[in-house]
């Protein structure tokens, strides 16, 4: 029953950490709302970032999967802020935000949990 158990374990920390990245992208679009277009990223991409660039009030909008990226924001004569996130389709607004990757994880071992309970 333990093997049983420690492949199934296995098994679901493999599958959460396969799946593809997916993010809204665009290239400079003039609103946030136009942004709604979904893209699986590749393997060695884990960010989806958002960078909007703009002079007075007339701002763009850029939403792209990346491997690397760095929050940033200048508002100076111009604006220019990039944030990212790390979960399916987080970047959905301009808005940086802290989510973890780990909820799936979180589930998959909790319904393993109640599935152990209900055999023994």
């Amino acid at each position: 029953m333990a093997a049983y158990t420690s492949l199934l374990v296995l098994m679901v920390l493999c599958i959460a950490s396969a799946v593809s990245l997916k993010c809204y992208t665009c290239l400079i679009e003039g609103s946030n709302a136009n942004c709604t277009t979904v893209a699986t990223c590749a393997e060695n991409q884990s960010f989806c970032m958002t960078a909007i660039t703009g002079f007075g009030g007339n701002n763009v909008v850029s939403k792209t999967c990346n491997a690397t990226c760095q929050e940033n924001s200048v508002n100076f004569f111009f604006t220019a802020k990039t944030s990212c996130c790390s979960t399916d389709l987080c970047n959905v607004s301009g808005a940086s935000s802290i989510k973890s990757k780990y909820n799936v994880i979180a589930v998959a071992l909790g319904f393993l949990g109640a599935l152990m309970r209900q055999s023994i």
